[in-house]
Formats: structure tokens, sequence, C-alpha cells
């Protein structure tokens, strides 16, 4: 199946998934084991949490939300963020905005493979762009996708991609 080119207003101009996705723009990403309160268990659990910050940092946000809400059954944090400095302008074209869908999707893709997961959890806080194509990318990522929204304070989950 070939998905068609999405397009989103972004910056006085439409950006385009069918793009040539940048060179300059780079993910960086770091990956931690969730522990719970009654220890390290993270082997029996399928369900991996990944946040992406683009215009400033969710990494607490997130890691509060796990803490606080164990029935999620988190066993592992994928934290994703741009080479460059966080802000309004991290994406700066459309082809960056098609590198960060791309390279978001490699990432989670081989997390959830790594973990043997079933379920992602996927948080984000970044430019509407981000958000449109990270989604136009997010097919065979994990058998489901919770997407989360943050409720200010706090993050409620929001929709399932089954």
């Amino acid at each position: 199946m070939v998905l068609s080119a999405a397009r989103v207003e972004q910056q006085d101009a439409h950006w385009r998934t069918d793009v040539t996705p940048s060179t300059e723009f780079r993910l960086v990403a770091t990956e931690e084991t969730i522990q719970t309160k009654v220890g390290w268990v993270a082997d029996r659990r399928t369900t991996i949490a990944c946040g992406i910050s683009v215009t400033g940092s969710l990494e607490e946000g997130v890691r509060r939300h796990i803490a606080d809400a164990p029935e999620l059954d988190v066993s592992a944090l994928l934290l994703l963020r741009p080479e460059r400095e966080l802000g309004r302008t991290a994406l700066q074209s459309a082809g960056d905005a098609v590198a960060l869908a791309r390279q978001a999707k490699t990432h989670m893709r081989e997390s959830t493979k790594r973990w043997n997961a079933t379920r992602l959890l996927l948080y984000y806080f970044g430019p509407l762009s981000g958000a449109c194509f990270i989604g136009h990318s997010l097919n065979a990522v994990c058998r489901s996708v919770q997407i989360t929204e943050d409720q200010q304070p706090g993050y409620a989950l929001s929709f399932s991609l089954e």
C-alpha cells in the first residue's frame, strides 16, 4: 500500500511528507529501563514508552506519568530529541520534519523489537508538522500504538492505533 503525501501549513508554507529528508537533521536517542516499586521486572512487561521532544523537553513529565500509572506496565522509556537546540525553530523545513518522522519511526521500531513490545505509548512535544509527519509514518512500528495527550498538568491516554 502506498500512502499519498500529507501536507501541513507550517511557517507560512505547505510542508509535504514526500520531500527529501534533510541530511542535517538528526535525532539523539536514549533508552532506559523502568524500575517498578517492586523492583526490576521489565522482562515481563510488553509496553514501552517513547517521548519525542522538539519544541521543549517532555522528559520529566513522561517519567512522572509512567511512575504515577503503574498500570501502564511500561518496561522501557525511549527518549528522542533533535541534535540541535529545542525550540520553535528546531524544525526548519519540510525536509527536517520528514527526517524527524523517519528517524523516529526507525528508533521506535528498533526499540519495540529489542523489548519484544506489543504496545507503544507515544508522547510528543513539538509543532503540528512534526506530529502529522510522525503520524503519517506510524505503520509497522508496533502492534498497538497508544497516543497520549498533554492535559497540563499530566498526560492522559488519548486514542490507540491497532
